[in-house]
């Protein structure tokens, strides 16, 4: 496997600017930022972190919209 640079949840929360709780939401939920389970440790490459980053982006809400997008996490205090 080639070497991986794995980050911690609390260094994602900050890269994302949301809270670690958030980021377990997500985690839940499933389908968003793929992680691993190292014995006890959720870490995340900062390479998929980067991907998920770049597919995420919009131009305008419309584009959003009509690409079927999820609002479920709108609304949130983390989304001040």
């Amino acid at each position: 496997m080639e070497d991986m640079d794995l980050m911690t949840p609390k260094e994602v929360s900050q890269l994302l600017h949301i809270s670690v709780g958030s980021l377990a939401n997500l985690r839940v939920q499933g389908g968003f930022i793929p992680f691993y389970k190292v014995g006890g440790a959720i870490r995340y490459s900062r390479k998929q972190i980067l991907e998920y980053l770049k597919k995420s982006e919009r131009r305008s809400t419309a584009s959003y919209a009509l690409s079927g997008g999820d609002n479920s996490n709108s609304g949130g205090k983390d989304d001040e």
